[in-house]
């Protein structure tokens, strides 16, 4: 047999029928117990039981409490848990953001302030390095802030 043959071979197709996948059952987790192996179980499971969620898909939960009594419950108080904290942790840094900038605001306003009432007064040099003050700090916060990109 030449080359060119043992090539044309390799890349016919097979004529053997491929093994289709085993039929899923009727029901859903709990009925695969009993009557397929546990092979045809796991390859079942792989390909059919699919769950997009931050708990397991109730079934498993199930299982788990199953498996160790009370279990499904301490997952979904754990879940519980973890959201009041997040929302507790976003809350507080929200709350930070907006005594932060309230703060600079009153900042930059007693700045300005003073700077007015100093050039009123006629100290100009003084009161207008105070009145570029605000603006120097915000051009300086920009670049270097963690906001300033």
């Amino acid at each position: 047999m030449g080359r060119r043959e043992r090539k044309r071979k390799r890349n016919r197709p097979s004529e053997e029928p491929s093994p289709s996948p085993p039929a899923p059952p009727d029901e859903t987790w709990g009925e695969l117990s009993g009557e397929a192996s546990e092979a045809d179980q796991s390859q079942w499971l792989a390909r059919f039981v699919h769950w997009y969620g931050p708990l397991p898909h109730p079934a498993i939960l199930r299982e788990f409490g199953k498996a160790v009594p009370g279990s499904d419950q301490e997952i979904v108080n754990q879940f519980r848990e973890q959201g009041n904290h997040r929302r507790k942790m976003e809350n507080r840094q929200s709350m930070s953001g907006i005594i932060g900038t309230t703060l600079s605001g009153l900042s930059v306003l007693a700045i300005v302030g003073t700077g007015l009432y100093l050039v009123v007064q006629g100290q100009y040099v003084l009161g207008a390095s105070l009145l570029g003050s605000p603006i120097l700090l915000a051009v300086v916060g920009h670049f270097f802030g963690k906001d300033g990109r």
